[in-house]
């Protein structure tokens, strides 16, 4: 019993690590190093992915107690209209901001690297599979699949009244990032 323990909680480790190298292409050492990425640049995109991280964090607590108000409102006895359409009015003004840290977030990524960099980057993704959009698993940055989250470049709300997305690290928008998610 513990043996299958043992080998089940190491399998889960090993899942998770492959899932982080993955969803990152940029801490790939072999990507650092297909693209040249001086230590300089390795050091700014670090400090630029955990800055993009904690803000993201912080987003989406956010978004998760006006979801959480929301759905107090939506089961009391004598729903408040307005208070509704005013929770729903938040709700989209923390998704907008989400969205425009996801495109900052890109921005500064793309900023750091050389436009030879950034057209290489773009070549990996293509050929390892990474799909826009809201659904989908590949090498370079895992789908949701059933499960919440995503370790492309940024977060979302997953779907829109379930819980929120995962912690973003990449270099482009994730599989989470939207339809309406611009393009690397």
């Amino acid at each position: 019993m513990k043996k299958i323990s043992l080998i089940g909680l190491l399998g889960i480790f090993l899942a998770v690590a492959l899932q982080v190298s993955a969803g990152d292409p940029l801490q790939n050492p072999k990507v650092v190093k297909d693209l040249g990425l001086t230590q300089e640049q390795t050091a700014k995109l670090e400090q630029l992915r955990y800055d993009f991280q904690a803000s993201s964090i912080k987003l989406r607590e956010e978004m998760q107690l006006v979801k959480l108000d929301l759905k107090r409102e939506m089961a009391a006895e004598n729903p408040d209209k307005t208070k509704i359409n005013k929770l729903v009015d938040h709700l989209s003004q923390v998704r907008a901001r989400m969205a425009k840290a996801r495109v900052n977030h890109l921005l500064d990524v793309r900023s750091i690297l050389t436009t030879e960099q950034w057209n290489r980057l773009k070549e990996l993704r293509a050929k390892f599979g990474h799909r826009q959009g809201r659904r989908g698993g590949n090498a370079m940055g895992k789908g949701r699949g059933g499960m919440r989250g995503n370790s492309g470049m940024c977060p979302n709300s997953g779907n829109r009244m379930g819980p929120g997305g995962g912690q973003g690290m990449g270099p482009g928008p994730g599989p989470d990032a939207g339809p309406d998610a611009p393009d690397m």
